[in-house]
């Protein structure tokens, strides 16, 4: 699993419109700039303890402990796809 700090600034999706069934995520995490896609039935799932989990198309899964602490931008893009 691929976790997140509070520096997990995403541009989700990208500035185009996801192409077939597929969204296209852009994160900084602390291992780097990542990329990644989902299906776009695939929703984050807001975990008990108040994260996040995000599975891709490769079964990877990223985790973004505090969600709270992104950017206002990054955090705006974020909750609109969390139920």
């Amino acid at each position: 699993m691929r976790s997140g700090s509070s520096r997990w600034c995403a541009t989700l999706p990208s500035s185009t419109p996801p192409r077939g069934e597929i969204r296209h995520w852009r994160v900084e995490t602390r291992q780097g700039t990542r990329s990644f896609q989902t299906r776009l039935d695939a929703w984050p799932r807001l975990l008990p303890h108040g994260g996040l989990l995000i599975r891709d198309v490769a079964g990877d899964l990223y985790h973004l402990g505090e969600p709270g602490a992104l950017d206002h931008h990054s955090r705006a893009l974020l909750w609109a796809f969390v139920d």
